[in-house]
């Protein structure tokens, strides 16, 4: 039978134990009042380590507290310049997993919203938001989030003060989002319209899926589109490429079926915005080598490309390239550019420990091709490089004359030099002066002399 002592002793734990409910129950019924919720949510964001300058306001509260919480109007804000605004911030979650290394969420949901960046000196402002953490071990761990869904977003990223770069309506609806050392992520949707700088804003449509695995970006099937372009395929980007297993997951595959020039020149004034593109580009790797293919018709021109490249840093210098171009206009792709129509091919197989001790060989060859008022009937040139200088050498047909040249340059040093040797016989117009200098017996030709050669790449 227990004693006096022990049965008070139960009394009065249980009594502590019923107080300490009722003030459970009172504080958790006091935050369904919305003008108490609000004003703790506003004292809790000031533990948020924001950096000087920088303050956040919450609007309005709602939900239970125990399982789930909503907050509207939450604002960000660096002095009096909004930065971001959140109309429906909303998360469901189980109070145990929110302790521990780990904080995980059954849901997360953000309906509506507006960013507005700028990109400074010192890079974008809202990246400054949130003060560095001086104990990278005391804050580790992941943040979890089961269920992800973004809407309605739009934002303002001004890259300087008179270019701007727009997105509107982001949707993301997403699963397994896991932020921490490898940001992780299942992306079952994707879409917004983007408008890249220029006024007035030309707008396309990005629509996507795909997933951030701990070796690869992927983006499949990905489409971007507008009135008149059509770009879809898919990209599958590696983390890294020092690692081999992830370096040999890059697939990338696109194809344009047109990209309009009118739309490329929204981007890139220079180019002329009469007539449709179409293109198919691929690229793959084997290890840190990566090739690339370019299949390209722009009216009756073509152009087919095949060019490879070792990537990451440290890595030795690797270029090869082959490809042939088919009555290409260079008016066509530059507004600056000459007419005319371009026939050619180009190999090169560069290597080496850096580009300055590069060995390896180039050449380009033109046939049949005109520039402006410039008939080229053929055309070779050739270059051999051996730790870094390349002999050259030049043959051809030009304006009904020959030329020929050889010589050699230094182009990947810190200051490049050179030297060319060459001659031109026989181009049309130079009869009658060659007449006049040795007089009218015989056939006489212009055999023209020339040696260029210097350091650097100044015209003097």
């Amino acid at each position: 039978m227990a004693s006096p002592l022990v049965r008070r002793l139960g009394r009065v734990l249980a009594l502590g134990g019923i107080a300490i409910l009722a003030i459970v129950v009172a504080v958790v019924a006091l935050l369904q009042v919305p003008a108490v919720a609000t004003w703790a949510v506003n004292r809790l964001v000031t533990f948020v380590p924001l950096s000087p300058g920088y303050t956040l306001e919450v609007g309005g509260v709602g939900g239970n507290w125990l399982t789930s919480l909503q907050l509207r109007g939450v604002v960000l804000r660096q002095g009096s310049r909004e930065l971001a605004r959140i109309e429906h911030l909303g998360a469901r979650y189980s109070p145990l997993q929110l302790r521990g290394p780990d904080r995980r969420l059954r849901e997360l949901i953000l309906d509506g919203g507006t960013i507005a960046a700028r990109r400074g000196p010192d890079g974008w402002d809202i990246s400054g938001a949130l003060q560095p953490s001086g104990d990278t071990a005391a804050a580790g761990g992941d943040f979890l989030v089961d269920r992800l869904t973004i809407r309605r977003v739009d934002v303002a990223a001004r890259l300087a003060p008179d270019s701007v770069a727009r997105v509107k309506g982001l949707s993301l609806f997403g699963r397994d989002l896991v932020v921490g050392d490898t940001l992780l992520v299942v992306m079952d949707s994707l879409g917004a319209e983007i408008a890249p700088p220029g006024e007035p804003a030309l707008w396309f449509t990005l629509a996507a899926a795909g997933e951030a695995t701990p070796e690869v970006f992927r983006l499949d099937p990905l489409r971007i589109s507008s009135h008149r372009s059509d770009i879809s395929g898919h990209a599958v980007l590696p983390r890294s490429f020092d690692v081999p297993r992830m370096a040999d997951r890059l697939d990338v595959k696109l194809e344009a079926r047109p990209l309009a020039l009118a739309d490329l020149a929204s981007v890139y004034p220079a180019v002329p915005p009469e007539g449709d593109l179409t293109f198919q580009v691929g690229a793959s790797a084997k290890g840190r080598l990566v090739t690339a293919q370019l299949a390209a018709r722009l009216d009756i021109a073509a152009i087919d490309l095949e060019g490879s490249t070792v990537v990451d840093h440290g890595a030795p210098s690797v270029y090869r390239i082959r490809g042939k171009v088919k009555d290409l206009d260079p008016s066509r792709l530059h507004r600056s550019a000459p007419i005319g129509a371009v026939n050619g091919e180009v190999e090169a197989d560069v290597r080496g420990e850096t580009l300055a001790l590069a060995d390896g060989n180039a050449s380009l060859r033109l046939r049949g091709s005109r520039v402006a008022d410039t008939d080229v009937r053929d055309l070779d040139f050739n270059a051999a490089l051996t730790r870094g200088r390349a002999d050259l050498r030049l043959r051809g047909h030009v304006l009904g004359g020959s030329v020929r040249a050889t010589g050699w340059a230094r182009p990947f040093d810190s200051v490049p030099s050179y030297r060319l040797d060459g001659g031109v016989i026989g181009l049309e117009g130079t009869e009658a002066v060659a007449r006049t200098l040795a007089g009218d017996e015989g056939e006489p030709v212009l055999d023209l002399r020339f040696r260029v050669s210097g350091d650097g790449v100044a015209p003097q």
